[in-house]
């Protein structure tokens, strides 16, 4: 993650918004009326009370009755074990995740923010509270990152698009603070990310497959197109 120098690049969205929450989620599959949350990590930027930029992580895994695909477990290194021994009832860590993502107004920010906020959605959905996802406004990383490269487009492509190390992939906390540090070099090379907020891009082979989230405004993106997203 950033250091305390590089976190001053977030120094604007901290004014505007108060309180930044980077989050990640592992999950069974990519469907998020279908698949659930494995694992939940995050970190949350703010204000201590002298006006210094602080951080705080959070991390924690939820079990399930169903078992663990063997490709995620593969991908994850999550069993049906540790997620018995260690996880979280259900019911309490998705209601953990609406609390810590949605509990106060905030800036949301995640690699490819559609996902992940799906799944919360989805979440909103199951607990009746779907005008909560009102609560925030939300940032997506990989839209940021499609307008700017011609390349893969996976976390760890960014991450070593701007020589941040990664030592662990698909591991929630750990990716959230992944992009922490992609987002602050992405302000350093640009400050533009501000309009990009409430926006989020979509390749043309997906467009048919998304359903959008109430609130943000979702555009057809070309990767490295020679117009910003947020200019057409």
């Amino acid at each position: 993650m950033c250091a305390n120098a590089e976190l001053k690049k977030l120094d604007k969205l901290l004014d505007r918004y108060g309180r930044l929450v980077f989050f990640d989620l592992e999950t069974t599959g990519l469907s998020a009326a279908d698949d659930r949350v494995l694992e939940f990590g995050s970190t949350t930027v703010t204000r201590d009370a002298e006006g210094n930029i602080a951080t705080e992580n959070t991390e924690f895994l939820i079990r399930h009755a169903d078992p663990i695909p063997s490709f995620i477990a593969e991908i994850t290194g999550l069993t049906d074990d540790i997620l018995n021994e260690k996880g979280l009832e259900r019911a309490e860590g998705e209601r953990r995740i609406v609390e810590h993502v949605l509990s106060s107004p905030a800036l949301v920010v995640a690699y490819n923010a559609h996902f992940d906020m799906s799944f919360v959605y989805a979440i909103l959905r199951r607990f009746g509270e779907e005008s909560r996802l009102s609560a925030a406004h939300y940032l997506d990383v990989l839209t940021i990152y499609r307008d700017r490269v011609r390349d893969h487009h996976s976390l760890i492509s960014a991450a070593q698009h701007f020589g941040i190390e990664m030592k662990v992939t698909h591991h929630a906390a750990s990716d959230a603070a992944t992009v922490v540090s992609v987002l602050c070099a992405m302000i350093e090379e640009n400050d533009d990310v501000e309009n990009y907020i409430d926006l989020f891009g979509i390749p043309a082979k997906y467009a048919t497959k998304t359903d959008e989230l109430p609130g943000i405004t979702y555009k057809l993106q070309e990767d490295g197109g020679e117009r910003r997203l947020y200019e057409l």
